[in-house]
């Protein structure tokens, strides 16, 4: 019976490790589901094209309406599954004639080459600022971020290494990777996560500056994907965070236009 039952036990703990290597493995295909612009979408007038170490990338800049320099510039960092341009109705409802948009798409994704990873997004976003800059004369502009799902890691990411960033605007945030993992499937693999987006010690090292940025958080009540909890745990982290929830709103629909632009709006000084 002994030995029966050490039999089960090593043959569940190889199965276990077994499948925890191949979630090592092929993570980026768990965590990423890239979307590619159709071959006959025309060309962007916005787009931006530069190289990183993860070869051709392409983001795309909506200038200011009152032209030059942008009074505010807001990065744009889309959820899984979307694209940059998705942000197109955003940027066309904006009234705001001094603000100017950066929409961002990751490694792999649109029409960027490369594979997706903190470490390629971050460098794929630093470089898009460097070039939008250089498109409008260098001119200093206050950064704003607004990220949406996955994209709100690589938001928080970017807000972290730019201390002039101002104001954040999080759309159905997460905690961190793997607590949606537990979340979604009942089980934690964070010792084996290569792809590490943990906005829980990103916004803590916020809290921690001197003058850290605004942070406004909006998450529908009836979000199946990532829980409204997580929302409600990350502005606790930062004094003078708003949290927003939105009854009868689930995952997809808190990218709503008029909403942004709303929260947007409150985030630009009154003069």
């Amino acid at each position: 019976m002994q030995r029966r039952w050490f039999h089960s036990l090593t043959i569940a703990v190889i199965l276990l490790s077994v499948a925890a290597w191949l979630n090592f493995l092929i993570q980026e295909r768990l965590i990423y589901a890239p979307a590619r612009y159709a071959a006959d979408d025309a060309p962007s007038p916005w787009a931006l094209e530069y190289e990183t170490s993860a070869g051709r990338q392409t983001a795309f800049y909506a200038p200011p309406a009152c032209g030059g320099a942008p009074g505010e510039l807001w990065l744009m960092f889309g959820g899984n599954g979307s694209l940059a341009l998705d942000w197109r109705p955003v940027v066309a409802a904006n009234t705001n004639p001094a603000r100017a948009f950066l929409l961002l798409d990751y490694p792999g994704f649109g029409r960027c080459a490369g594979h997706p990873s903190p470490s390629a997004i971050q460098e794929s976003a630093d470089r898009a600022l460097t070039v939008a800059r250089e498109h409008w004369g260098g001119a200093p502009a206050p950064l704003r971020v607004c990220g949406y799902s996955l994209g709100t890691g690589p938001a928080l990411q970017f807000a972290a290494r730019h201390a002039e960033v101002e104001n954040i605007l999080l759309l159905a945030p997460f905690t961190s990777l793997g607590e949606v993992e537990k979340f979604l499937y009942g089980v934690r693999t964070d010792f084996l996560l290569l792809h590490r987006f943990d906005n829980r010690a990103a916004v803590t090292a916020l809290a921690a500056r001197p003058a850290p940025p605004a942070l406004l958080i909006l998450h529908g009540e009836n979000d199946d994907t990532v829980p409204l909890t997580m929302g409600r745990q990350l502005a606790a982290l930062l004094p003078g965070a708003v949290f927003r929830r939105l009854p009868g709103v689930g995952h997809d629909g808190v990218c709503q236009t008029p909403l942004i632009l709303e929260c947007m709006n409150l985030a630009t000084p009154m003069n």
